[in-house]
């Protein structure tokens, strides 16, 4: 009853236009699913379970207006991160400011984790966008702060799972028109109800 993607896997996409919340006024969302994976065994550096950007052409720049869960293979770490529009290189600043990291991961192939990425105030115009990343219903990091443009045209926009290189198992994608608390990921992790 999951999805699992295999070395050379192509990606599982999802139209923005009718799966987010996307306003150029102002926005926040989130996306709960539950992974199982080797970080170990991951070949390539920094394979993506989930992407959300723009598109051009056949491509989905890393860097320009994005949000992602990546693994950094040199610390095995598990990354949440969100870019604002480009304007120049991604610095180690600005990865410093806009990922958060959770480092040194065991995770075997036959464990599942559950994952929220949240965030809120996007394109709000000022310096209070925020997003959080919950593993196992616990908050494990927090951005706060910052002022996040994301000029997406909507209907060229593709939310996709195993972005890239990504080898494991997802299940139970959920996503939300709005951001969500420490509680709701609490409860998203042991719900009383099935999602459905």
């Amino acid at each position: 009853g999951a999805v699992e993607f295999e070395k050379g896997a192509t990606a599982m996409s999802y139209a923005a236009k009718t799966n987010f919340a996307y306003s150029d006024k102002g926005w926040g969302g989130a996306v709960s699913f539950w992974m199982a994976v080797d970080v170990s065994s991951l070949e390539a550096d920094f394979p993506e379970p989930f992407h959300i950007g723009k598109r051009e052409g056949n491509a989905y720049p890393w860097d320009d207006a994005v949000i992602f869960v990546d693994f950094a293979k040199a610390t095995r770490s598990l990354r949440f991160g969100c870019y604002p529009n480009k304007q120049g290189e991604i610095s180690d600043a600005m990865i410093e400011e806009h990922v958060i990291q959770v480092p040194n991961l065991n995770w075997s192939e036959d464990t599942w984790h559950h994952i929220v990425i949240a965030w809120n105030n996007f394109n709000s115009g000022k310096a209070d966008a925020n997003w959080s990343l919950y593993i196992d219903g616990k908050e494990v990091g927090k951005k706060s702060g910052l002022l996040m443009d994301l000029s997406w045209t909507i209907d060229d926009v593709t939310a996709r799972f195993n972005h890239y290189k990504f080898t494991g198992k997802i299940d139970e994608i959920a996503v939300f028109g709005t951001s969500l608390a420490p509680e709701d990921a609490a409860y998203l992790n042991q719900p009383i109800k099935p999602l459905n």
